[in-house]
């Protein structure tokens, strides 16, 4: 029966406390704006708090007072900035300072009765832990620096004893292939997003010796779809993805030999694909750093002999959240 009296004490009594206290203000004391946390001492600020703007306060954790922001938000204020009712910051902070002693005591008390009665150690009443709210971005926007690098298929050049050796020179000399990435992803929960993906490849080739010249250019454009699955990993979101679509290959050519020339034009369409993740740190409320990611990047078509350019690709950029 005691610890049953006590218990109830101290729900009456936290009740009392703040049970005419649920709206309130925010007072900035000679500070421009105050920033609201997700959780309290947490680094990660959910929303900047003008001076005086109206709040509804839902309890006190650790020195911090807990308030909703609008119908979706809900974040921590250090209790001196946060006025309630008709008190004065200071009042409010000595009020949850107060509280929070009473709650100490009624904890220690509760614990050695229960450790009596029961043999357990849990109190009865302990701060509450903050509720872990949903936040992610409902749109994702990226835009990314990449970079390809092509590996050539081996039967590019058929009855030829020298294919292999063809083909390293020819990726020797196209190395890495400067491009760029965008799209966007709509997230359907925390974890799982359907992501397009666009990107562009592009490359230029000239060689002069003697009286022989030649320049080519060619480029790469993709159009991939696909999911994407994420998880966090303290201040890292890692993802994976498998996109799938569609790639053209452009390319054209001149080339002269003393007195001749000759042009000559490629273009392509076949099937593309992007197999792989990367990991993105967020640097503001609704903006990451996607610090690299990794693909599996194919390119596959058919020419009267089928094709297959087993690429990779990296990059880096970053990712807006709506």
């Amino acid at each position: 029966m005691k610890i049953i009296y006590v218990f109830l004490f101290s729900i009456a009594f936290a009740a009392s406390a703040w049970g005419q206290a649920q709206h309130g203000t925010i007072d900035c004391q000679d500070k421009t704006g105050i920033q609201a946390l997700e959780q309290p001492g947490s680094l990660i600020v959910i929303r900047q708090l003008s001076c005086d703007q109206s709040i509804e306060i839902l309890e006190l954790v650790r020195g911090y007072v807990k308030v909703r922001i609008n119908d979706k938000l809900v974040g921590f204020v250090e209790a001196k900035y946060v006025r309630s009712g008709g008190m004065d910051p200071g009042k409010t902070a000595q009020h949850i300072a107060e509280l929070e002693a009473q709650i100490k005591e009624l904890n220690e008390k509760t614990q050695s009765a229960s450790t009596q009665t029961s043999g357990s150690s849990r109190p009865w009443l302990q701060p509450l832990s903050p509720i872990k709210q949903e936040r992610f971005s409902r749109m994702e926007a990226f835009g990314r620096y990449s970079i390809l690098r092509p590996f050539l298929p081996g039967n590019l050049f058929t009855n030829s004893a020298d294919n292999e050796i063809a083909k390293q020179t020819g990726e020797f000399m196209l190395g890495n292939i400067i491009g760029w990435g965008a799209g966007f992803t709509a997230n359907l929960n925390e974890h799982v997003g359907i992501t397009a993906d666009f990107s562009g490849y592009y490359k230029n080739l000239e060689i002069s010796y003697e009286d022989t010249h030649f320049d080519a250019g060619g480029s790469l454009h993709t159009f991939l779809f696909g999911p994407t699955l994420n998880t966090s990993i303290g201040k890292t979101k890692p993802f994976v993805r498998a996109l799938f679509g569609v790639g053209k290959i452009s390319a054209s050519a001149n080339g002269s030999v003393e007195d001749m020339s000759a042009h000559s034009e490629y273009n392509k369409t076949g099937f593309a694909a992007a197999i792989g993740g990367g990991v993105d740190i967020p640097i503001g409320d609704r903006i990451s750093l996607r610090a690299i990611e990794f693909d599996y990047f194919p390119y596959r078509h058919s020419d009267g002999r089928v094709f297959t350019f087993n690429n990779i690709r990296w990059g880096s950029g970053l990712v807006f959240g709506f």
